[in-house]
């Protein structure tokens, strides 16, 4: 299905399932076929919505860096277009910090949030900034701008430790334009005190200390999170261990479930 955003540009999206809505918000690179098998898993339980963020596969293209206030206007719209109902919220690496903003942006709408590894770079103190990350700045991002697409994932994947193996999918030419405001964006200190909802922090005990780090770092700051590392898993969690995942989700979705009747 297609929403539009107020600017008139098309975002996809589709739901699957019945039951609470459980939004997904996917991050670079990606689309919402990524979530195919964690979708089969909770939609058991769940109405999931998966969409491509604005920029990806099929929503409208972009010819310049993004902006959080257009990718959380791009959830907004998938968000409305499917219910006027607060829905959960599973978003993955840049995926979380879109979805983090949206939560900030529309707290109402928002039931809980689970982030898996969310690419929060600009949480490190000044003093503590990976060097990753200025090189993903440096380097990286102007390979895809330039259109060097597969020596800018390979370059990328190198930070990580990780293999640039299989074909360079059409998703990743859209890199350069997510990543500047990912490397740079961060809520204010006071902003995440001050989130009431439950946020879920999920992280790899394989994965790499620049992200786990991130993971600690933003607990350290949320009033009532939750953190859980998946041992012998890594940052593609999502789909090489789906079932793993979606215990976590379903657990934390649970739990806070349970706390709001027991509050009633």
């Amino acid at each position: 299905m297609i929403a539009y955003t107020p600017d008139n540009r098309e975002i996809y999206y589709r739901t699957q399932g019945k039951g609470p809505e459980l939004l997904f918000v996917h991050g670079a690179g990606s689309d919402a076929d990524a979530y195919s098998a964690l979708v089969s898993i909770l939609s058991s339980q769940h109405r999931c919505v998966t969409f491509d963020r604005l920029g990806y596969s099929r929503s409208a293209h972009l010819d310049h860096p993004t902006t959080v206030e257009e990718q959380v206007a791009a959830i907004a719209t998938v968000h409305d277009g499917v219910t006027r109902e607060p829905a959960w919220v599973f978003a993955h690496s840049s995926g979380g910090n879109f979805a983090l903003a949206y939560v900030l942006a529309r707290p109402e709408r928002v039931k809980g949030l689970v982030l898996m590894e969310p690419a929060l770079y600009a949480i490190y103190p000044a003093e503590q900034k990976p060097p990753e990350v200025d090189r993903i700045d440096s380097v990286v991002v102007p390979l895809f701008q330039q259109g060097q697409i597969e020596k800018g994932r390979a370059g990328f994947f190198a930070l990580f430790g990780w293999p640039a193996t299989g074909p360079v999918s059409d998703n990743w030419r859209f890199f350069g334009y997510d990543q500047p405001v990912v490397t740079s964006w961060r809520p204010s200190d006071e902003a995440l005190h001050l989130m009431t909802l439950p946020v879920l922090l999920m992280d790899g005990g394989r994965s790499p200390a620049l992200l786990r780090n991130i993971c600690d770092l933003l607990a350290a700051h949320l009033g009532n999170s939750t953190s859980v590392t998946l041992e012998n898993q890594d940052h593609l969690a999502p789909w090489a261990a789906p079932q793993v995942v979606a215990a976590e989700i379903m657990a934390f979705i649970a739990e806070c479930e349970s706390i709001i009747r027991r509050g009633t």
